[in-house]
């Protein structure tokens, strides 16, 4: 899951930066943003203590730029519409069974406590 969290953080940056594929880089931050804001739930709103501070204001800054698009200056092609459709409803779906696995999950039982 790591894994997977970091390439769709990673990949979803750089696709947002170039505007290649626009929407799918915000698409991507946003559904790795979904659940690392599950991740951070236990410890309350605040990023001092490992909250879900930082990745909740991630996922609207991600939820803003799918809204009013990558605007003009981009370096590749952009998706067609009924392709981003397809990939909101993927990215849709992808998250929210990584979404379905985090809150199903048993917690780790501390060591050396």
């Amino acid at each position: 899951m790591a894994l997977a969290a970091g390439a769709s953080e990673f990949g979803g940056g750089v696709l947002t930066v170039t505007g290649v594929a626009a929407p799918l880089g915000p698409l991507a931050i946003a559904g790795a943003m979904v659940v690392a804001t599950a991740v951070h739930r236990k410890q309350g709103p605040m990023a001092q203590k490992k909250g879900f501070e930082l990745p909740l204001t991630n996922l609207a800054l991600a939820v803003g730029l799918i809204s009013s698009g990558s605007g003009r200056w981009v370096l590749g092609p952009r998706l067609p519409k009924s392709m981003a459709r397809l990939a909101a409803v993927a990215g849709t779906a992808v998250a929210a069974g990584s979404l379905v696995q985090l809150l199903r999950a048993k917690p780790a039982a501390k060591v050396g406590t």
